[in-house]
C-alpha cells in the first residue's frame, strides 16, 4: 500500500481527528493547519486544531479555525496528524505525544530526519511546500477545494517559495497555484498582506539586519546578526526574521549564501540559511550542526557566546 494511500485509509476511518503544527508556525504551516482542519471538518470529521500561537496575528486574511485548544490530551482522538514537520521536538506538543498510543502521521515536504520518531509519514521532498502536498490529499479525499481552502493552500505556496521566486518552484507549482486560483484563492490579498504591508518594526528590524550586514567575499558569503535586544526591541516574530533571509539572498549581487544569525535567548542561537545557487546544498551544512531543511533553505541552532557565533561564521561554512 502507499503512503498516501495509507494515509487516507486512517482518515476515513477515524472519527476525532487533531492537527498539530510545528512551534512557532511560518506561512506554510499556519495555512496548512486551517486548510487540513476545513478539509476533515467538510468530510464530516470532529477536528481539532491544537495551536500555543496566534496564528492570525501574522496572518490575519486566513480563515478563522473553527475548533482550536492548548491542552492535548491525545488518547481524546482517533488520529493524530502533523504537519510541516517530522521531528517530534520541533513541535508544539512533543512531550504529550511521546508515548502516546494515539497512532499519529505525518504530512510534510522536509526531507525526513535520521533521528526521527515518526513510522507513518507521507513527505513529499520534491513538493514546494506542506500546502503542496495537502493539495494531492484533497484529491485522494475527493474533497471539493473551496476558496477558503484554496486561500489557505495557495498562502503555502506563496511564502514557501517567496512568492515563486525561489528555486523549490516547479511547474507542479505553478499549475497546482493556477488551480487555486480558479477555486478562488486570492493571491492579491496573501502577497499583500504577507510582503507588502508592514508595520514599521518590521521595517525597523530589517533596517537593523541591513546596518550589521557584512560579507565575506572568498566564500560568496554574507551573513548579518540580531541579538536578543534587538528581538525585544522590535518585537520580531519568527516569520519577521525568515523573511530578512529571503529578502537578502534575493537582492544583493553577489551572494551565494546568506546567513542570519538570530539570538533567541541569551546563549541559543538560530542561525538562517539561503542560497540561490542550485549546486549548494545548504542541508548538508545543517545536518553537521543537527539542523536541517532544503537545499536552498535550511537552519541550525547552536549554543554558546553570540560574539563567538558571529566570529565563527566562516568556520562554520569551511565545514
Amino acid at each position: 500500500m502507499k503512503t498516501i494511500d495509507k494515509f487516507v485509509q486512517e482518515v476515513r476511518k477515524s472519527k476525532k481527528i487533531a492537527v498539530i503544527s510545528h512551534k512557532k508556525p511560518d506561512g506554510d504551516a499556519a495555512s496548512s493547519l486551517i486548510a487540513l482542519a476545513l478539509i476533515l471538518n467538510k468530510m464530516g470529521k470532529q477536528v481539532i486544531a491544537f495551536t500555543k500561537t496566534d496564528i492570525h496575528e501574522n496572518f490575519p486574511f486566513l480563515p478563522g479555525l473553527l475548533f482550536t485548544r492548548e491542552d492535548l490530551n491525545p488518547e481524546e482522538f482517533d488520529l493524530i496528524i502533523l504537519l510541516d514537520y517530522n521531528v517530534l521536538m520541533r513541535g508544539e506538543f512533543d512531550k504529550e505525544l511521546l508515548g502516546s498510543k494515539t497512532p499519529f502521521f505525518v504530512i510534510d515536504h522536509h526531507p525526513p530526519h535520521l533521528d526521527s520518531e515518526i513510522e507513518s509519514a507521507y513527505i513529499d521532498t520534491t513538493a514546494a511546500s506542506t500546502t503542496e502536498v495537502l493539495y494531492d490529499v484533497a484529491r485522494m479525499l475527493d474533497i471539493g477545494i473551496d476558496r477558503q481552502i484554496a486561500t489557505c493552500l495557495l498562502t503555502g505556496l506563496v511564502t514557501d517559495t517567496n512568492s515563486f521566486q525561489n528555486q523549490n518552484t516547479t511547474t507542479k507549482t505553478l499549475q497546482i497555484a493556477s488551480d487555486l486560483l480558479n477555486f478562488g484563492g486570492n493571491l492579491q490579498k496573501i502577497v499583500r498582506s504577507t510582503y507588502k504591508v508592514k508595520p514599521v518594526k518590521n521595517w525597523q528590524v530589517l533596517g537593523r539586519a541591513l546596518t550589521g550586514l557584512r560579507s565575506i567575499p572568498k566564500y560568496g558569503l554574507a551573513y548579518t546578526v540580531l541579538t536578543n535586544d534587538d528581538l525585544k526591541k522590535y518585537e520580531a516574530s519568527k516569520s519577521e526574521t525568515e523573511e530578512i533571509s529571503n529578502f537578502l539572498i534575493l537582492t544583493l549581487k553577489d551572494a551565494k549564501i546568506i546567513m542570519v544569525l538570530i539570538e533567541e535567548e541569551p546563549g541559543f542561537i538560530k542561525v538562517s540559511m539561503r542560497t540561490r545557487d542550485p549546486k549548494i546544498n545548504l542541508t548538508e551544512i545543517a545536518k553537521v550542526f543537527g539542523g536541517g531543511g532544503h537545499r536552498g533553505a535550511s537552519g541550525f541552532s547552536i549554543n554558546g557566546s553570540f560574539s563567538r557565533a558571529a566570529e565563527s561564521v566562516p568556520d562554520i561554512i569551511n565545514s
